[in-house]
C-alpha cells in the first residue's frame, strides 16, 4: 500500500442554506394581547426556519488513502467544546437567546474512549479531566464539584469493568475511579512512580501497565492497586528505554512501548521479556522526529504512532512495516481542518475502530474511523 501523508478527498458539495431574513414586529397599533400574539407567531416562525436550516447540514468526507486507491482511514469529526456537538436550528437558536459560556480544551494531552459515547481528555494546562458525552452531546468536568485533585493529569485508560485510570506526572500517582466516577483507590503511595505519563490495561491478565517516564522502565500492577514488577530501564540498546511516554497492549498481550527519545517502537512480551524494535529518527515520511502517543488496533495488530513533531501518525503492521501516514502541520483557529495537527500528542483506538487522536496546540481531539466492511455498508462510498 503506497503511504500517503495528506491525502483527502471531497466528496460531496455544502449544500445551500437558507437566508434568514430579519424580522420586524410592529406592536405600536396593536393591543398588549396582539402584540404577544404577533410576537409568538414570530419566534414559532423563528423556529421552524431555524429548525429546517439545522437539518441541512455540510456533508464532506476526507479518506486517507484517496481514491481510486482503498481507503483505510475516514476523518469523522472533532471535539474541543460543548459547541462541537450537531445542534438543529432550534437549539442553536435557544442557545443563542439564552446565552452560555462554553468551556474549551486548552492543551489537551492524553484520550481514552469506552467504545460507548464517553470519551475521556486529560487536561493538564486546565488540570482536569473533560468527559464528553456523544450519546448526550454533553461536555463536562470528571469532577463535577471544583476539587483540587488534579494537577497535571497525563495518561488515562479504562478497563473492562469500566473503571478509569489517571495518572498525575506531578503527584506521581495513579488515580482510579469507578465507572461513575466514585474515586476507589491511588497507585503510586509505594514510591515506585516517578513522573507516570501512559497508561494501559491488560483485561484478560487483570494487570495496569504504567509508562514511568523520568525511570525509563514500566511499572506494572494488578488491577487492585498491588505492585508486581517493573521491566527495562535507561539506555540504548535493544529492551532499554530513554524517556518513554505511551504504551499499548496487542491482542496477544504484548506491550508495545514508545521509546520517544530512542525514536524507535518497542515490543515486549507480558513478562517483560524484550521482542522486536522498529522506527529511526529522521525527517522522512516513516522516520520519527520525537514519538507521543501510541495504540494498537486489535483487530489486526496494526500499530498506530504519533509522531508529535512530524504532525501526523503512522501506521505500522504487528512487524514494523509502514503502511500509512496520516497527517500535515496545520493550524485550526479558523477553521476545521480534517487530518491537519499541531503537536498532536496521544492516541486511542476503541473496540469499534474509532481513533481519537489529540491534537494537542489545537485544542482539540479529532476522531478518525478504521475504514472496514461493516463501516462501508453504513457509509458507502459513492
Amino acid at each position: 500500500m503506497d503511504i500517503n501523508q495528506d491525502n483527502r478527498i471531497n466528496v460531496s458539495i455544502a449544500q445551500q442554506r437558507p437566508a434568514l431574513s430579519k424580522l420586524n414586529i410592529a406592536s405600536t397599533f396593536f393591543s398588549t394581547s396582539t402584540s404577544t400574539l404577533l410576537f409568538t407567531s414570530t419566534l414559532i416562525f423563528i423556529l421552524f426556519l431555524t429548525g429546517c436550516a439545522g437539518t441541512q447540514e455540510v456533508k464532506r468526507r476526507y479518506l486517507w488513502p484517496p481514491l481510486p486507491d482503498t481507503p483505510v482511514i475516514e476523518w469523522v469529526g472533532t471535539y474541543s467544546s460543548q459547541l462541537d456537538f450537531p445542534k438543529s436550528g432550534t437549539e442553536a437558536f435557544l442557545e443563542s437567546v439564552v446565552g452560555s459560556e462554553p468551556d474549551y480544551l486548552r492543551k489537551p494531552w492524553g484520550v481514552a474512549s469506552d467504545g460507548n459515547g464517553k470519551m475521556y481528555v486529560t487536561d493538564p494546562q486546565n488540570a482536569d479531566v473533560k468527559v464528553f458525552d456523544m450519546n448526550k452531546k454533553t461536555m463536562t468536568p470528571f469532577l463535577e464539584e471544583e476539587e483540587a485533585l488534579f494537577k497535571v493529569p497525563i495518561g488515562v485508560a479504562l478497563d473492562a469493568s469500566g473503571n478509569i485510570y489517571i495518572s498525575d506526572s506531578n503527584k506521581h500517582r495513579i488515580f482510579v475511579f469507578s465507572s461513575d466516577k466514585k474515586p476507589l483507590f491511588n497507585i503510586g503511595e509505594d514510591g515506585k512512580l516517578n513522573g507516570p505519563t501512559g497508561l494501559a490495561v491488560d483485561d484478560e491478565r487483570k494487570r495496569l501497565y504504567i509508562v514511568n517516564s523520568r525511570n525509563n522502565n514500566i511499572a506494572v500492577y494488578d488491577l487492585k492497586g498491588n505492585f508486581l514488577f517493573t521491566f527495562s530501564g535507561p539506555g540504548t540498546w535493544p529492551g532499554r528505554m530513554n524517556y518513554p511516554t505511551d504504551l499499548d497492549i496487542d491482542s496477544k498481550g504484548n506491550i508495545v512501548v514508545a521509546d520517544a527519545m530512542n525514536a524507535r517502537v518497542q515490543i515486549f512480551g507480558p513478562d517483560g521479556k524484550f521482542i522486536n524494535r522498529f522506527g529511526q529518527r529522521g525527517d522522512g515520511l516513516t522516520d520519527f522526529q520525537l514519538i507521543k502517543g501510541i495504540a494498537v488496533d486489535k483487530k489486526t495488530d496494526n500499530i498506530y504512532v504519533v509522531d508529535g513533531r512530524g504532525d501526523r501518525f503512522i501506521i505500522f503492521s504487528k512487524s514494523g512495516e509502514p503502511l500509512l501516514a496520516v497527517g500535515r502541520t496545520a493550524s485550526a483557529s479558523k477553521r476545521q481542518s480534517p487530518g491537519g495537527f499541531s503537536i498532536p500528542q496521544d492516541i486511542s483506538i476503541d473496540k469499534n475502530g474509532a481513533v481519537y487522536v489529540v491534537d494537542s496546540i489545537n485544542g482539540r481531539v479529532q476522531v478518525f474511523q478504521i475504514i472496514d466492511e461493516e463501516w462501508l455498508r453504513k457509509n458507502p462510498l459513492k
